[in-house]
């Protein structure tokens, strides 16, 4: 029988995926491009709604990485047996003025400032499983970048 507190693995496999090299917008690295967008709109916070594919603050740009890792955690929901009903919100947050935290950046291990992800599932019932990953990034510069083929 699937419990709830599965949400937590797979809040930490959504988080990792979302964190990796591998997670791109038009071949580019997601991360990058939202690091450049948050630095073109002064802010330090996005918030990406999985479930009903909305960004705060409201870009359409990211929709399509939104879609993707909707149904990236429905598959995953699916596999295990959790149903759908069962998880009421998925966000995840990308902050890029965190609080540095020595297991989430290694400093001076990679260009760029420090950023966190963080993802948070929460159940029909309340519960709020949250896991918190981190980096370093530049904002996204296609002319230092090669673009991966699509």
């Amino acid at each position: 029988m699937p419990r709830r507190k599965q949400l937590k693995s797979i809040a930490a496999g959504i988080a990792d995926s979302f964190n990796s090299r591998n997670n791109a917008i038009e071949g580019y690295w997601a991360i990058g491009k939202l690091c450049r967008f948050a630095h073109e709109h002064t802010i330090s916070l996005l918030t990406l709604d999985l479930l009903n594919i909305i960004c705060t603050p409201q870009s359409a740009e990211f929709n399509a990485v939104m879609h993707d890792y909707k149904v990236k955690l429905r598959a995953i929901m699916n596999k295990q047996g959790i149903p759908e009903d069962q998880l009421k919100a998925a966000t995840i947050e990308i902050d890029f003025h965190p609080e540095y935290k020595a297991h989430l950046h290694c400093f001076r291990s990679v260009l760029g400032s420090p950023y966190t992800v963080t993802t948070k599932l929460m159940t029909d019932l309340g519960k709020i499983y949250c896991v918190r990953t981190g980096g370093n990034c530049k904002p996204h510069d296609p002319l230092m970048e090669s673009r991966r083929s699509v």
